[in-house]
């Protein structure tokens, strides 16, 4: 077994978390750091001596990546550790995708603090080994499916619009679990739009609450309406939202999902998923609904590699 080296792969500014990789004789590094119970495709939250709170991720049986917070400080503190420990400082660059095994394995090294979830964490690390074992044809249908799981790497938005008044900030705060967004019953009570970051059924989403589609002749108003058609417009997925007495907004025919609203005051026809928010009824079904529009079931249940970055190998 080649002797364990490691290597910087993030840069040494000041980051929120930096990725030190190690390659080589794994065995005899995580017997002398206490790391002996970490299997291959394992993920830990351990605490070294003075280096607290460091992520380490077991990819493959001569590879293992600790990621500490970002400081310089406590870089160089676990750098330390892991050449005291056996390591050979590497400063030279790997040349990029030396195979397509390495290329994964690599790639998933940079990539995994990116992840936000625990599903994206453990996606990520079962990476080399579907690619590994993979003997069938990689098809368009899989490049659509990559695509898709790439939500849980990058933060999709959702922008859900509707008219004024039937309750999208109620459905916001309830999602949220407390209160994000002002309601109160009066017409056009969100004038901006509201930004809030939400864990919907384990995949992480910027969550956009736009003001209600009104006719007004207030300036500030317009402005706002505006505003939040745009950003509407550069949504990951659009959500029409409506109710049995106001009905639907212009364009919920282009949506990407119809949630029907105050589903205690009736249906109302053509929703793909109905919800009482003040009442907490039809929450979970409507987080399904938006996570299932973003990232299907199958998708999830799929053994089959995926294609992350754009630049990663054919399977």
């Amino acid at each position: 077994m080649t002797k364990a080296s490691v290597q910087r792969l993030t840069s040494q500014q000041p980051g929120a978390v930096a990725v030190l990789e190690v390659r080589g004789d794994i065995n005899a590094i995580s017997s002398t750091l206490g790391l002996q119970d970490l299997p291959v495709g394992g993920l830990q939250l351990r605490s070294l001596p003075d280096v607290p709170d460091v992520l380490i991720a077991r990819a493959g049986a001569s590879s293992m990546q600790f990621m500490p917070t970002g400081g310089p400080h406590i870089v160089e503190r676990l750098l330390s550790q892991l050449i005291s420990a056996g390591c050979d400082l590497q400063d030279t660059p790997v040349a990029p995708w030396p195979s397509s095994q390495e290329a994964i394995e690599q790639a998933m090294a940079i990539d995994l603090p990116n992840a936000a979830s625990p599903l994206a964490t453990e996606l990520l690390l079962d990476q080399p080994r579907r690619w590994r074992e993979f003997a069938g044809n990689w098809t368009a249908d899989d490049d659509a499916r990559s695509q898709r799981l790439c939500h849980l790497l990058h933060r999709p938005r959702i922008a859900v619009f509707g008219h004024a008044n039937i309750g999208k900030s109620t459905l916001l705060n309830r999602l949220a679990g407390r209160e994000r967004a002002k309601t109160q019953d009066a017409s056009g009570t969100t004038r901006d739009y509201v930004s809030v970051e939400l864990d919907l059924a384990g995949l992480p989403v910027t969550w956009l609450d736009t003001p209600g589609i009104q006719n007004t002749t207030d300036v500030a108003q317009q402005q706002s309406l505006a505003i939040a058609q745009k950003a509407i417009e550069l949504a990951s997925i659009r959500i029409a939202a409506g109710d049995a007495e106001a009905g639907w907004p212009p364009g919920h025919e282009d949506a990407d999902l119809r949630i029907g609203l105050r589903w205690d005051l009736g249906e109302i026809p053509g929703a793909d998923v109905s919800c009482a928010a003040p009442e907490g009824r039809g929450l979970q079904e409507v987080v399904q609904a938006v996570r299932r529009t973003l990232i299907h079931d199958a998708d999830l249940a799929s053994d089959r590699p995926w294609r992350w970055k754009k630049d990663l190998p054919v399977p």
